[in-house]
């Protein structure tokens, strides 16, 4: 299977169960991983609860080699999540 192919198939599926929550994208940054890679970081604004108010969360889906996928959630700001995928890498 084509790793590429197979960051995107996940990438599809967990973002449209986002949305069946009734999360609401609102933002989507392109960041370069340490491959020299565009990701696509995904935030959305949860839906909130009568207790609690909703929260953003960001979501990005990469490859890191040919068997190693990443699928990123983040409650942290865009900028910290951000970082995280320019910096995640493996090292043997």
């Amino acid at each position: 299977m084509n790793p590429e192919e197979f960051s995107n198939f996940m990438e599809t599926m967990f973002i449209g169960a986002i949305k069946l929550m009734g999360a609401k994208e609102i933002a989507q940054q392109t960041v370069v991983s340490p491959l020299d890679k565009n990701v696509t970081m995904h935030t959305f604004l949860m839906p909130g609860t009568n207790k609690k108010p909703g929260k953003n969360s960001s979501m990005a889906f990469w490859d890191l080699d040919k068997y190693m996928h990443v699928i990123m959630t983040s409650d942290l700001d865009q900028n910290e999540s951000a970082r995280i995928i320019e910096t995640l890498e493996m090292t043997p």
